[in-house]
């Protein structure tokens, strides 16, 4: 400006070019943008203060219903700050700032954004860009107060108060501080093939990790809980195989118990020197065992080769089968380990063994095998029934190896003129033992009376004499029974059924009705007992026949007795033409094994005696099983 130039006007000049550096540099101007979808333009008033363009913060305000386009002049290289306080009138419009004209980028506020941005246009000539400097807070600044996601920040030290919370805004750590503290947790991440580490770091040279749970709590780590108390002294850590430990006494060797004579159930970590000097012993192994229990034992006075240990398996397998096991040779030991529930107790250990630890348990067993009676005869034929066939074995048992008991059922009635019936058959059978049948016993005649074990005694049929049924059918050596006896008519007196140890008596006019055969005793229950007696023969005008001892029915006086159960007797005649007969007595099969090789498993629920002689005795009045 010359001198004198603009004289009484450069003050005003001068003021209007402050007014306008002042604009650019911190001036505050309100915009209104309200209503539907429209552009505004911002400019720059050259050489005057009107510009909304020339001021550095710009508020955008109004109710916009629509979509807006705000401009900026092109061709100026600038920075703004912008807030749009725009209220929304309907829908979610959006707000976009660029240049008045070109390409250039662009910066918009979305739907519902309101808020602080800072802009820069950078003054390109024909395409003047407008760019978002990321200084904003509807895009997470931080503040002081504000509540911002930080995404790849660095924090150098951050003081966290008391907590970090995650993204729900619940607790994730809490933190606890320590006045003067010099030890702290050090997380560190690993490169591949490493693990990451959580370690204790700080000022001491040997600084444990503490992890305490709460309450009862435990502390689990990959899957294995840890208990959370101490044990007590020596202990050392177990798992149950489920992934929870527990403390539990180390093992130090199995403790030695006192010596053994009798049979005894063994204990988990404890060992058995045995004396079988006076016998078989039988050890049971404990019930419900868990994986690694042990149990010892050993031939404490060099006897097993003459007494065997006997080892019963209390329900869980010995070398993957239930079945008893047995030590027979001198000096024999050995350490049993339970496994699992397949192979159960496998030897682990022994000494002297042979050429197997465990032998199978073989041991000698008596047989009592009696079939059910065959049941008398009625109206005109009134002969008394045979006995159920009566037979006795000694056999040798394998351990493991079941014998199936069948018991042979008492006949039942005939029916009203007709002959008796024939007895239900008794068996043993099983792997390695041979099959022993019992046949029933033969019903009462008519002429002839029926085969069977023992013979059903003949009837009065016809003048003459009635034959009476053939014993020992199916024959078996030695017999199982005898034949019954013959009737006679006239008197009209039936023969007796034949018995285990003789043939039933004949019919006669002077005796009247023949007698029951007799049947045969045996000890094998501990005392004598006579079983296998035939049925009485009935008579219709003199003395009715007496049954055979063992069981047999008396056809006298009416009604005619039946044959007693669980002996197989066979049932009386009828004591005339219109009496009623006896019904067979039910069979029966007796086992009778060493107590110390007795097992306990049967089934069919036997009556089971022990200490019989040093034999245990099964009766069988019903089918069943043993399992040595």
């Amino acid at each position: 400006m010359a001198t004198g130039e603009n004289a009484g006007t450069w003050g005003t000049k001068t003021n209007a070019n402050l007014n306008l550096v002042e604009q650019i540099s911190g001036g505050y101007v309100e915009q209104s943008i309200a209503g539907g979808a429209q552009t505004t333009d911002l400019l720059v008033a050259d050489g005057a203060t009107t510009g909304v363009a020339q001021n550095r913060i710009i508020k955008l305000t109004g109710s916009i219903t629509g979509n807006q386009i705000v401009t900026l002049p092109v061709n100026i290289k600038n920075f703004y700050i912008i807030n749009n306080a725009t209220t929304d009138g309907s829908g979610t419009p959006t707000v976009q700032i660029k240049a008045a004209s070109g390409s250039g980028a662009t910066v918009t506020y979305g739907a519902s954004e309101k808020g602080f941005k800072i802009l820069y246009a950078d003054g390109v000539t024909t395409n003047t860009g407008i760019f978002d400097t990321g200084f904003s807070t509807t895009d997470g600044d931080v503040t002081l107060t504000g509540t911002q996601t930080l995404t790849n920040k660095t924090l150098t030290s951050p003081k966290i108060q008391t907590s970090i919370l995650d993204t729900n805004g619940n607790e994730l750590f809490l933190l606890t501080a320590t006045g003067s503290a010099i030890n702290e947790l050090t997380v560190a991440n690993a490169a591949a093939g490493n693990a990451p580490e959580v370690s204790s770091t700080g000022g001491d040279t040997n600084i444990d990790l503490k992890i305490t749970p709460k309450g009862s709590g435990n502390v689990v780590l990959d899957g294995l809980k840890y208990p959370n108390a101490d044990g007590t002294a020596d202990q050392v850590i177990k798992t149950d195989g489920s992934g929870t430990l527990s403390f539990t006494d180390a093992f130090t060797g199995l403790a030695q118990q006192a010596v053994k004579t009798t049979s005894f159930t063994a204990v988990a970590a404890q060992f058995f020197p045995v004396n079988t000097t006076s016998g078989t012993v039988s050890m049971t192994l404990p019930s419900s065992p868990s994986a690694g229990d042990q149990v010892g034992v050993v031939d404490y006075a060099g006897t097993f080769d003459s007494n065997a240990l006997v080892i019963l398996p209390n329900g869980s397998p010995i070398q993957g089968a239930v079945a008893s096991k047995k030590l027979d040779t001198e000096r024999e030991g050995v350490v049993l380990q339970y496994v699992d529930g397949t192979q159960g107790w496998l030897p682990v250990n022994g000494i002297n063994e042979g050429t197997e630890a465990l032998e199978p348990v073989t041991y000698s067993a008596d047989f009592l095998v009696i079939a059910g009676g065959g049941s008398g005869a009625n109206f005109n034929f009134v002969g008394g029934g045979g006995a159920g066939g009566y037979r006795s074995s000694t056999q040798t048992l394998t351990a493991g190896n079941t014998v199936t008991v069948t018991v042979g059922a008492g006949a039942g009635p005939g029916g009203n003129g007709q002959p008796g019936v024939t007895g239900g058959n008794s068996e043993i059978s099983g792997t390695g033992i041979t099959t022993i049948t019992s046949a029933g016993g033969g019903g009462g005649g008519g002429n002839p009376g029926e085969d069977g074990g023992s013979g059903g005694g003949g009837g009065p049929y016809s003048p003459g004499t009635s034959v009476g049924g053939s014993g020992n059918v199916p024959s078996t050596s030695p017999s199982q029974g005898n034949d019954g006896g013959q009737g006679f008519l006239p008197p009209g007196a039936a023969g007796g059924g034949g018995g285990a140890t003789n043939a039933g008596g004949q019919g006669s006019a002077p005796a009247g009705g023949g007698q029951g055969g007799q049947g045969t005793a045996s000890s094998i229950t501990g005392s004598s007992v006579t079983r296998g007696g035939g049925g009485g023969g009935g008579s219709f005008v003199v003395a009715q026949g007496e049954g055979g001892a063992g069981g047999g029915g008396d056809a006298g006086p009416r009604p005619a007795s039946n044959g007693q159960a669980n002996t197989g007797g066979g049932g009386a005649g009828a004591p005339s033409s219109f009496g009623q007969e006896g019904l067979g007595g039910s069979g029966v099969v007796i086992i009778s094994v060493p107590d110390g090789f007795y097992s306990g498993t049967t089934t069919g629920s036997p009556t089971v005696a022990t200490g019989v002689s040093g034999k245990t005795v099964m009766t069988f009045t019903g089918s069943g099983s043993y399992t040595p």
